[in-house]
């Protein structure tokens, strides 16, 4: 089946459109970024609370879904939580980051530290002479800084104490015969923030090396430049999703490394397709222009590429309506990167590979 058929479409004429809008995409996602303060880490990346949990069936037999707990937890103020159901064992893990409570409880700490500072120095320097009290304002943070440090262990202990409690509350509040069950907790585990650093960190190296070792790939199977513009084609991809996910919000958990790595192999999935036709018409059509042999390689396989990005957008599609909570961080990203990964392999790895091409013959021939 070919939807397109002996088409013509002037893809590298267009580069420079191509360039822009890219430009301008990748731009707008930085400034959401940084406008943001950052992405949206999980628990996963930036430590919090997991839960375990297995209600049991009401006198009618009847299950807590997912809706459920996430509907009661809401009713009852606690919004900032990941659900996962496993119905095999009907039980629920509950993962909830613990910063804005950390922030509201450090704030306390520090009131209250400066203001025993505070009142500490003053005395001081009115026993010592009769002056004017010392204006310490100035050094509030860096004594607060100081005094709380030696806190912070004491207070993140409590602080994921609290939330675990809170959850516990609201859902036997809300359910009472269901999590009446002495195994009701099953289990209640606190990922610190260095841990989240050094799995964002490991993120980062996978999605990184797995570009390079591509790199490397499209090198030996095709040329260096090749493997040198898909790499940078791969790292649009990744950036533009990012991006997407930093816009609306979502969290960034292992779901969506998860996406992210499939996005690198999809996507220069469809760009080794589109090198081979290249490789292949350049040795047939020898005589004819760079640009032109490009255009006709983009054209020849325009119509595999449409049908697979489509059917496969197709099945993200499903995930993001019907997946639940848990999958639709990843169907989201997939979705993302299967459009801009599609572009990237028709328009931007294409157009940097001819401006390559270009630039290696004109320097070839201003030697010569």
């Amino acid at each position: 089946m070919q939807l397109f058929v002996n088409t013509n479409y002037d893809f590298m004429g267009k580069r420079k459109l191509w360039y822009g809008i890219s430009i301008i995409v990748i731009l707008v996602c930085l400034a959401s970024i940084v406008i943001s303060g950052g992405l949206n880490y999980s628990i996963d990346f930036s430590g919090g609370l997991r839960m375990e949990i297995k209600p049991v069936a009401d006198s009618s037999g009847n299950h807590l879904s997912l809706a459920d707990i996430r509907d009661a937890l809401s009713s009852g103020g606690i919004h900032n939580v990941a659900i996962q159901e496993f119905p095999k064992t009907n039980s629920f893990v509950i993962m909830s980051t613990l910063d804005r409570v950390l922030e509201e409880a450090v704030e306390e700490v520090e009131v209250e530290v400066i203001a025993e500072v505070e009142t500490e120095v003053e005395v001081e320097v009115i026993a010592e002479e009769e002056a004017e009290v010392v204006d310490v304002v100035e050094a509030d943070s860096v004594v607060a800084e100081v005094a709380v440090a030696p806190v912070l262990p004491i207070v993140r202990t409590g602080t994921s104490d609290m939330v675990a409690n809170d959850i516990v509350a609201v859902l036997r509040a809300v359910y009472p015969e269901q999590t009446s069950n002495r195994d009701f907790i099953q289990m209640v585990e606190e990922v610190g923030p260095r841990a989240g650093k050094d799995l964002r960190k490991q993120a980062v190296n996978a999605v990184l090396i797995s570009m390079g070792l591509i790199a490397i790939y499209i090198w030996i199977r095709f040329r260096f430049a090749w493997g040198f513009t898909a790499a940078l084609a791969l790292f649009h991809d990744v950036i533009i999703a990012l991006g997407v996910l930093s816009i609306t919000g979502f969290e960034v958990g292992m779901t969506v490394l998860a996406a992210l790595l499939t996005i690198v192999g999809y996507s220069i999935n469809n760009s080794i397709v589109i090198y081979d036709r290249i490789r292949e018409n350049l040795k047939l059509y020898r005589k004819d222009d760079e640009k032109d042999v490009i255009n006709r390689s983009i054209n020849d396989t325009l119509s595999r590429t449409v049908i697979t990005s489509f059917t496969t957008l197709l099945a993200c599609l499903a995930l993001l309506i019907f997946g639940g909570e848990v999958i639709r961080g990843f169907a989201l990203t997939f979705m993302v990167g299967i459009i801009v990964g599609t572009f990237s392999s028709l328009c931007i790895a294409t157009s940097l590979v001819l401006d390559i091409v270009i630039a290696i013959k004109n320097r070839k021939s201003n030697k010569k």
